[in-house]
């Protein structure tokens, strides 16, 4: 699932993203996602091919069920994970008035600012904590919605502010704190990660997909 494409990084990336069933549901199939992965590298004709081999991809999946949780990511990984996933389900948040979210819509729009403000904050100003201040959060809105001096100005973060300042600033306070892998977890509903610096194997993607559908991954494409 990419849902950004104006993203741009120096290099290609990976990542699978779980939640507690999903991640279940990967270990109690391991063996059946193993068999079908050889079954779709034998059929595979370009990987027959390519640099790869089979034991490889063996080894990444194994890599993939080690996955850790997300508060234990680098800010980096988190950020890169982020942009492309962005709001994952939740698009819809997009169109909605942000007077009318639900306190879980609310919750899930303020931790999607709050990797935004870190994101901007990581590339220009060489911020490097995966947590924000309650004073951070504050001034970083006010910049915002007051002097209109922001990042993310005309942008679908700027619409929520404007339509219920009020709101989105009390629900971004109550996650002061709170870590970057956290609020990812709170925007995609997810809780593990497994973060592979080079691009994904797609039949693994596919393998992995066929049993654990709630399965997020892509390749972040540099």
């Amino acid at each position: 699932m990419k849902i950004r494409t104006d993203f741009v990084t120096n290099s290609s990336s990976s990542s699978f993203i779980f939640n507690e069933k999903g991640k279940s549901q990967l270990l109690k199939h391991k063996n059946d996602i193993k068999n079908r992965i050889e079954i779709l590298f034998a059929e595979d004709e370009f990987w027959k091919n390519h640099q790869y081999k089979i034991d490889e991809a063996i080894d990444f999946f194994e890599k993939i069920c080690n996955m850790k949780p997300l508060e234990e990511h680098s800010l980096e990984d988190i950020i890169e994970a982020y942009n492309f996933y962005y709001l994952g389900k939740n698009m819809y948040l997009k169109e909605k008035d942000a007077s009318e979210f639900t306190d879980k819509e609310r919750r899930i729009a303020a931790a999607d600012i709050l990797l935004d403000i870190m994101d901007y904050k990581r590339c220009c100003e060489g911020y490097e904590r995966d947590t924000l201040t309650g004073a951070e959060i504050s001034d970083a809105l006010y910049d915002a919605f007051e002097k209109k001096n922001s990042w993310f100005a005309d942008s679908i973060h700027d619409d929520w502010l404007i339509q219920d300042f009020e709101g989105m600033s009390a629900a971004a306070l109550q996650l002061a704190g709170v870590k970057a892998g956290e609020l990812l977890g709170i925007i995609l509903g997810a809780k593990y990660m497994y973060f592979y610096d080079f691009e994904m194997h797609y039949i693994i993607k596919r393998a992995i997909e066929e049993f654990v559908p709630d399965v997020i991954a892509c390749t972040h494409m540099g």
